[in-house]
């Protein structure tokens, strides 16, 4: 994303940021009290996967696109692996 010059890569970390800072608090309480609502915690990630999916991610998915950017196969045999840093070996395995 970097390498790409994505505008939105600052918002797009913070969002991370946020949910990595939620899972820390999760993570804290559980070593205090050994109790875990997991119902909860499953709603709160899908939550924030299926917001991030369709915003964060289909955002710089549809810009990488427009830069022109090859979609590799990921390791199930399908399109749509965005490999902006050429971090992906050649047989697109990073995906």
């Amino acid at each position: 994303m970097l390498a790409l010059e994505f505008a939105e890569y600052r918002t797009r970390k913070d969002h991370h940021d946020q949910l990595l800072d939620q899972l820390s608090g999760v993570i804290a309480q559980y070593e205090v009290t050994r109790d875990l609502d997991a119902d909860t915690l499953s709603q709160r990630l899908e939550s924030w996967f299926m917001v991030h999916f369709r915003t964060f991610d289909a955002r710089f998915h549809r810009f990488a696109h427009d830069r022109r950017e090859i979609a590799s196969p990921n390791r199930f045999g399908e399109g749509g692996c965005i490999d902006p840093i050429g971090s992906c070996s050649s047989d697109g395995s990073c995906c």
